[in-house]
């Protein structure tokens, strides 16, 4: 039946988003690597990894947004964002579970110590993250927000994510 052909189709289409975002997420994984490392992400100067790992994720984006239609498009977008910050959060939290010698990483690697200096990065790249992310959600998401909270979805725009650690997430619209 028709029925049946569309959800198949759908579950297709989401298997083949589902590896898409896999193969970028592989491609940013030497960045995510350093995260949390006192010598490549601590003590440099901006945020680097957090840098690249959104002007890939903006490529990948570009590109994908010429072929896949927007049904498709908007689907994707959201799992990308989804993920790109659930890896960074895994990195944080699990940090030393990734430097070990099966991911090639060098034994004399330092992590951070939980400071006040090492809190102010984590901040700085939430911040670019959420000006990121802000600037790439789908209308869809924006919608929703101002279904669950009207007039606050315009609260949740890039202006908001200014990198010097004013900013809001996307989260403290919804509980306001």
């Amino acid at each position: 039946s028709y029925d049946s052909v569309t959800t198949q189709l759908v579950k297709c289409g989401q298997v083949c988003l589902n590896r898409l975002v896999k193969i970028i997420l592989d491609d940013m994984s030497d960045q995510y690597k350093q995260i949390y490392t006192e010598e490549e992400w601590l003590n440099s100067d901006g945020t680097p990894q957090v840098t690249a790992i959104i002007a890939t994720c903006s490529d990948y984006m570009s590109d994908f947004q010429e072929f896949l239609m927007p049904f498709w498009y908007t689907k994707f977008t959201s799992m990308i964002l989804e993920e790109i910050l659930l890896k960074y959060a895994y990195y944080i939290l699990k940090h030393s579970d990734y430097i070990n010698e099966s991911d090639n990483c060098n034994e004399n690697v330092i992590l951070c110590d939980g400071d006040m200096v090492t809190f102010g990065r984590i901040s700085k790249d939430v911040n670019a993250f959420n000006s990121f992310i802000m600037t790439n959600m789908p209308d869809a998401i924006h919608e929703l927000i101002e279904r669950i909270a009207p007039g606050k979805a315009g609260d949740v725009s890039p202006a908001n994510g200014n990198g010097n650690g004013n900013s809001r997430p996307a989260s403290a619209v919804l509980v306001e």
